[in-house]
C-alpha cells in the first residue's frame, strides 16, 4: 500500500482533495501545518510520496520543498505541489521551488493520483555532482532535476567520497580543480573503491587534468567549460544509457 503524506495549507477549497481513495491502494495521512508533517517524518514515520496544496505559490513553498529535498528520510520521495492561483513557469525559476510536479487548481484526486503513480513508477537515475563553486553546483542540480534525475551534491571531494559511502548514486560529475581532494584524485578513488561507477570531469583548465590523463585513469567522459548543457546532460544519458 502506497503512503501519502498530504499536506494542506491556506486553501480552504483543497478540503475535498483525497476525499475518498481506493484504501487498499493509498493510505493517506492529512496534516495542515508544515510542523505537523516535521513531526510525522522525524518520529519515523515513512511516506512514498508528498502532496502539498496551497493557494499560491511564495516563498513558503520554496521553504516546504527545500526540507522535503534536503531532509535525508525525504529526499528521494517525489513532491507535488498543488497551487490554487495561476502557475508560471518563470514564477517557479523565480522562486527555484525542487518539486517534482507542480500542478495548478481544479486538479482532482486522479489526475493527483495519476502524477503520483507516474512518479514513483519511474526508475530515476542518481547523480553525485562535485564542484566547490556553489553557483554552479546549483546550476547543475537544477539543469539535471529538470531532466527528471535524482541529485545528490558536494562541495568537495572528501564529501563526495563519504556520501558514496552511504549513498547509492548511478553515475558522478566533479570538477577537477578544488581544494583538497581534486577531481581527478575523486576519480581513482571512485575507480578504485567503485569499478563500474561512471565518472565525469569537468574543467575550466585543461592543464591539471588532460582528457588523455582522464581517460587513462578510468573517466568515462571530460567535458571543458563552457559548454551547452545539452551537452552534459546527453552525455550522462549516453554513459547511462538513457534514451
Amino acid at each position: 500500500m502506497k503512503k501519502i503524506l498530504f499536506l494542506r495549507l491556506e486553501d480552504s477549497q483543497n478540503h475535498q482533495l483525497f476525499g475518498q481513495f481506493d484504501t487498499d491502494k493509498y493510505e493517506i495521512t492529512m496534516v495542515n501545518t508544515m510542523d505537523e508533517a516535521i513531526k510525522l517524518i522525524d518520529s519515523g514515520h515513512e511516506f512514498d510520496a508528498a502532496v502539498v496544496a496551497m493557494d499560491r505559490l511564495s516563498e513558503l513553498a520554496l521553504e516546504i520543498s527545500e526540507f522535503f529535498k534536503t531532509n535525508p528520510k525525504t529526499i528521494n520521495m517525489p513532491l507535488v505541489i498543488v497551487s490554487h492561483s495561476p502557475v508560471s513557469k518563470r514564477e517557479i525559476k523565480k522562486l527555484r521551488i525542487k518539486s517534482e510536479e507542480i500542478m495548478q487548481q481544479p486538479a482532482n484526486e486522479k489526475e493527483i493520483i495519476e502524477k503520483l503513480d507516474l512518479l514513483l513508477s519511474m526508475s530515476r537515475k542518481t547523480l553525485l555532482l562535485v564542484d566547490d563553486d556553489p553557483y554552479i553546483l546549483d546550476l547543475l542540480k537544477d539543469l539535471f532535476e529538470l531532466e527528471e534525475f535524482k541529485v545528490v551534491t558536494a562541495s568537495n571531494g572528501e564529501t563526495a567520497l563519504k556520501l558514496l559511502e552511504k549513498e547509492v548514486v548511478d553515475a558522478v560529475v566533479s570538477d577537477i580543480i578544488m581544494p583538497g581532494i581534486s577531481g581527478k584524485e575523486l576519480l581513482i578513488s571512485v575507480k578504485k573503491g567503485y569499478k563500474n561507477l561512471p565518472v565525469v570531469l569537468i574543467t575550466g583548465y585543461g592543464g591539471q587534468c588532460t582528457y588523455e590523463d582522464a581517460i587513462s585513469h578510468g573517466a568515462d567522459a571530460y567535458l571543458t567549460k563552457p559548454f551547452r548543457n545539452s551537452d552534459l546532460s546527453n552525455t550522462i544519458k549516453n554513459i547511462l544509457k538513457i534514451k
